[in-house]
């Protein structure tokens, strides 16, 4: 794409009633706008934002400030010239939020399907892994591992994370994970019941930090970020916590409504239930689970209530 550029300069009629400073910043967001190359090469688009709307406010401001005074003599009609300030402010504008839709790299992003017991395995241009659970999703934002190691998580994700002299980063709807190098897995349904992001340690030390809060695990610890905290870490059995990666569940006072969700996307299915079955928890643990009413069976069992298949999937109700 050619560098294409305006063949006009900023009308000084625009500048006319503004202070030297406000000129100053006209000119800077006119001259950013000028080349989307420049715009992108300076990275100062929010600058720029900034500096547009300061001589939005700042005209709005003057008009105010000068209803109960003698009318400002001017050379050209106010009216005019307000009229023009606001449009060349709108090109600026509009030309560099535009460079940004046009010259921002998307992320690129990682999925893995509902509806299978396999994996989706992952790997990143540094070196690292990641295995992502059914219908979780990763977002690997430009220039990762050349200026950054950072990604975003949306659901549960094992990472084995390469050593590198920068930080990898694993954020999510509410917490962020740092790293050097080491395996560690995160699990961040925001839509869930009680909503929180888990982090268990396989090998090494990881960070968990939220707001002004942060706790360091080390090996077989794992902490939970909810209700604007983060827990103390605690001691877990890390293969067993882990049993998803090979096909197989493990809870340990799990509600019933997020272990219903894991099987939906695992086996793309609806499951119907009560808010009365959903609420309970349960602990329980199959190694390899390949037919979701088995599973289902098995659930039910322990805690006591029944199920049966339906046209969507199945159905979980009390005796």
């Amino acid at each position: 794409m050619s560098d294409s550029r305006f063949t006009y300069e900023l009308p000084e009629e625009v500048l006319e009633g503004l202070s030297i400073d406000e000129q100053n910043e006209m000119r800077d967001a006119w001259n950013t706008a000028v080349s989307p190359f420049n715009a992108l090469q300076d990275n100062r688009k929010d600058i720029v934002r900034t500096n547009v709307m300061s001589g939005i406010l700042s005209d709005k401001d003057k008009q105010s400030i000068n209803t109960d005074r003698a009318p400002i003599q001017t050379s050209r009609p106010v009216a005019r010239i307000y009229q023009m300030r606001m449009q060349m402010v709108s090109v600026a504008a509009a030309i560099v939020i535009a460079v940004g839709f046009i010259f921002s790299s998307p992320p690129v992003q990682y999925r893995a399907d509902t509806g299978t017991s396999e994996v989706t395995n992952v790997s990143l241009a540094d070196g690292s892994t990641v295995t992502l659970a059914p219908g979780s999703r990763i977002s690997v934002i430009d220039g990762f591992s050349e200026d950054h190691r950072r990604v975003k998580l949306h659901g549960e994700a094992f990472f084995d994370v390469s050593e590198g002299s920068t930080e990898f980063v694993v954020e999510t709807f509410d917490s962020q994970t740092t790293v050097l190098g080491t395996r560690f897995a995160v699990k961040a349904w925001p839509g869930s019941m009680e909503a929180a992001t888990q982090v268990l340690v396989k090998d090494g030390r990881v960070s968990v930090a939220h707001n002004e809060e942060s706790e360091l695990l080390t090996a077989g610890e794992m902490v939970r970020v909810e209700s604007n905290s983060v827990s103390s870490p605690i001691a877990v059995n890390a293969d067993q916590s882990l049993s998803w990666v090979d096909g197989g569940f493990f809870y340990d006072g799990e509600l019933i409504g997020n272990v219903i969700e894991d099987v939906e996307r695992r086996f793309d299915l609806k499951i119907k239930a009560p808010s009365s079955i959903r609420l309970r928890r349960i602990s329980i643990q199959k190694k390899e689970a390949t037919d979701a009413g088995e599973f289902l069976g098995d659930v039910s069992a322990t805690i006591g209530v029944r199920y049966r298949a339906n046209a969507n999937g199945f159905e979980m109700y009390l005796n």
